[in-house]
């Protein structure tokens, strides 16, 4: 971890070197506040403090802009007073070399280092990594492939799913088709205990054959048995107190193509990504996206996509999933205002499907409990009007229908309604001024998941 550490800090200060010889460049900063006052699981209100100051530098290297080197340091500090301490992180959220090379109608360009990337469904995975992005785009075509690799971002600036969050859902699933097995009488006690063992175990799958075999049960039956077990893993833990604690090892990949203006300037694109797990036990994830976009008629547009996921935990059989989005906005003329329709599915263990697992964590709701876009259904409403062009007023509801309920998250439940009123005021061209309030309003017993949040926010750059 150390020597990684060591060959970061030295491939960062060549840059930093080779950009100080260049003599035209520019440089700036952010500043941000965020105050957030919002209930707990005590019912009480307390503050999140969120406060976060950035430099930046921007090098070209050539007479048109489009090669160049940037790179963002980045101080984040959160004040959470319904948590323990404090959380600092430093860090380089921004490292990049962008070259461009025109090429008949559209051009080549390359990216390298640490930036953002997001596939077709801007769900699956958004966020930071170190890697090589290399495309080709035309006004009629767009096709991309990308590498990178997550070992050596901070976990306290990129927040991932990791295989923890996947092995408290298969340990759940596995007691219950093993009690299910010992009620249908197909299973005796002993075995029970010993199936058990194996399912909560943190081995590698072989080793969990040899935990069989130990028992004396190594036959056929118990072998099929193990075979269909969601398989548990070792548990990516953070280290919390650390001002830099890297995240879980993942190599991700991608290859992509869209099809722009094909008719009546609807857009088709097709993309693979897949997301491997590179030390301890494996947790891969694929999928594969469909997307298409346009106008319906004159003002009114629609987005709509689908993926299929597969998942493949640790030598475990492949579990397919399944997350679509459907939206529809309309823009008008009259102080630019905008009004949309949005819904998503994500799948639960249902009609063939297991719950969807994305990449990066993304909350899919304001609730008191964190609900990523698996086994949730969401559908709702959003409008914004800027009355004047430094004023923009934003309000949305969703309705929120998840799998929570159900054991085995084999079956959606109403889960609740939220909403959000918000407000941005463009104070001057370089300081800007927000605020919002959010609320969940679960249904009747289910207290633990309502949440109300009033939150004050700043950003000043320069």
């Amino acid at each position: 971890m150390m020597r990684s550490k060591k060959i970061h800090l030295a491939v960062c200060s060549v840059f930093l070197i080779a950009m100080a010889s260049v003599s035209a460049f520019d440089f700036g900063g952010l500043l941000t506040n965020d105050s957030v006052i919002k209930t707990c699981s005590d019912d009480k209100f307390r503050l999140d403090q969120k406060n976060s100051a950035s430099l930046w530098v921007r090098a070209p290297f050539s007479e048109n802009g489009q090669n160049y080197f940037i790179a963002e340091a980045v101080y984040n500090f959160e004040r959470d007073f319904d948590t323990d301490s404090p959380t600092n992180a430093l860090d380089f959220d921004l490292f990049k070399l962008a070259l461009a090379k025109k090429a008949g109608a559209g051009s080549f360009d390359l990216n390298a280092g640490r930036f953002r990337y997001a596939d077709l469904s801007g769900t699956i995975f958004s966020q930071l990594a170190d890697g090589l992005e290399l495309s080709y785009k035309s006004p009629s075509l767009q096709v991309s492939l990308y590498g990178s690799y997550t070992g050596l971002l901070n976990f306290h600036n990129v927040k991932m799913i990791s295989s923890g969050d996947y092995s408290t859902l298969a340990m759940t699933k596995n007691r219950i088709k093993i009690n299910q097995l010992k009620n249908l009488n197909l299973i005796n006690q002993k075995t029970l205990t010993v199936l058990n063992a194996v399912a909560a175990s943190a081995a590698p799958y072989g080793e969990k054959l040899k935990l069989l075999n130990t028992s004396g049960m190594l036959d056929a039956q118990n072998i099929m048995i193990a075979n269909k077990l969601s398989v548990t893993s070792d548990a990516f833990i953070p280290d919390t107190d650390r001002l830099y604690d890297p995240v879980e090892k993942y190599v991700v990949g991608s290859a992509a193509v869209v099809f722009s203006n094909l008719f009546a300037g609807q857009n088709l694109g097709a993309q693979f990504l897949g997301a491997f797990r590179v030390e301890k036990s494996s947790f891969n994830r694929m999928y594969a996206t469909l997307s298409c976009d346009g106008p319906i008629k004159g003002s009114l547009y629609y987005g709509i996509n689908s993926t299929l996921g597969f998942t493949q935990y640790d030598g475990s059989g492949t579990e397919i999933s399944n997350l679509s989005k459907l939206g529809i906005m309309y823009y008008s003329n009259f102080h630019a205002a905008s009004l949309g329709f949005n819904a998503v599915y994500a799948s639960c263990s249902q009609s063939g499907f297991e719950c969807f697992h994305g990449v990066s964590q993304m909350s899919a709701t304001y609730a008191l409990q964190d609900l990523q876009y698996s086994g949730l259904v969401k559908f709702g409403m959003s409008a914004t009007i800027k009355p004047v062009p430094v004023l923009l007023f934003l309000g949305g509801c969703d309705c929120v229908i998840t799998s929570t309920d159900s054991d085995e998250r084999d079956s959606f439940a109403y889960s609740g309604m939220q909403y959000i009123l918000a407000l941005k005021w463009q104070v001057a061209s370089d300081f800007l001024l927000g605020a919002n309030v959010t609320q969940y309003l679960a249904k009747d017993g289910c207290d633990d998941m309502d949440k109300t949040a009033f939150t004050l926010s700043a950003a000043l750059s320069f």
